[in-house]
Protein backbone atom coordinates (compact mmCIF):
# COMPACT_ATOMS: atom_id res chain seq x y z
CA UNK A 1 0.00 0.00 0.00
CA UNK A 2 1.23 3.60 -0.79
CA UNK A 3 1.51 6.17 1.67
CA UNK A 4 -1.55 8.60 1.82
CA UNK A 5 -0.40 11.55 0.01
CA UNK A 6 0.85 14.99 1.57
CA UNK A 7 -0.87 18.10 1.39
CA UNK A 8 2.27 20.08 1.45
CA UNK A 9 3.42 18.70 -2.27
CA UNK A 10 0.45 19.83 -3.82
CA UNK A 11 2.08 22.37 -6.73
CA UNK A 12 0.62 24.76 -8.43
CA UNK A 13 0.77 23.39 -11.67
CA UNK A 14 -1.46 20.89 -11.01
CA UNK A 15 -5.29 21.18 -11.73
CA UNK A 16 -8.05 21.41 -9.23
CA UNK A 17 -9.54 18.00 -10.54
CA UNK A 18 -6.31 17.00 -10.21
CA UNK A 19 -5.89 17.44 -6.98
CA UNK A 20 -9.32 16.65 -5.95
CA UNK A 21 -8.96 13.14 -7.86
CA UNK A 22 -5.66 12.88 -6.13
CA UNK A 23 -6.45 13.18 -2.26
CA UNK A 24 -10.20 11.67 -2.67
CA UNK A 25 -12.59 15.25 -2.10
CA UNK A 26 -14.64 17.00 -3.94
CA UNK A 27 -14.03 19.56 -6.13
CA UNK A 28 -16.63 22.01 -4.12
CA UNK A 29 -15.88 21.27 -1.20
CA UNK A 30 -11.79 21.82 -1.34
CA UNK A 31 -12.92 24.94 -2.66
CA UNK A 32 -15.56 26.21 -0.24
CA UNK A 33 -12.73 25.19 2.57
CA UNK A 34 -10.12 26.93 1.31
CA UNK A 35 -12.41 30.40 0.62
CA UNK A 36 -12.46 30.50 -3.10
CA UNK A 37 -15.19 30.90 -4.85
CA UNK A 38 -17.09 28.17 -6.67
CA UNK A 39 -17.45 27.65 -10.19
CA UNK A 40 -13.80 27.66 -10.98
CA UNK A 41 -12.32 25.54 -13.83
CA UNK A 42 -11.14 22.67 -12.71
CA UNK A 43 -8.80 22.44 -15.30
CA UNK A 44 -6.62 25.20 -15.11
CA UNK A 45 -3.16 24.58 -13.14
CA UNK A 46 -3.53 25.76 -8.98
CA UNK A 47 -1.36 28.90 -9.72
CA UNK A 48 -3.10 30.19 -12.52
CA UNK A 49 -6.60 29.97 -10.04
CA UNK A 50 -4.68 31.46 -7.64
CA UNK A 51 -3.05 34.11 -9.53
CA UNK A 52 -6.77 35.26 -11.19
CA UNK A 53 -8.85 34.97 -7.77
CA UNK A 54 -5.73 37.09 -5.43
CA UNK A 55 -5.21 34.28 -3.54
CA UNK A 56 -2.12 31.56 -2.28
CA UNK A 57 -2.18 27.78 -3.47
CA UNK A 58 -1.38 27.55 -0.13
CA UNK A 59 -4.98 27.79 1.19
CA UNK A 60 -5.62 24.52 -1.14
CA UNK A 61 -3.11 22.78 1.00
CA UNK A 62 -4.01 23.90 4.36
CA UNK A 63 -8.10 23.36 3.57
CA UNK A 64 -6.98 19.44 2.47
CA UNK A 65 -5.46 19.13 5.60
CA UNK A 66 -8.40 20.09 7.45
CA UNK A 67 -10.19 17.53 4.99
CA UNK A 68 -7.98 14.89 4.53
CA UNK A 69 -8.04 12.59 7.81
Amino acid sequence: KSPPPNPDEVRGTQTLREVATLFGVEEEALLAEAGWPSGVSSDVPLKGLAVSLGAEVQAIREALKRLVP
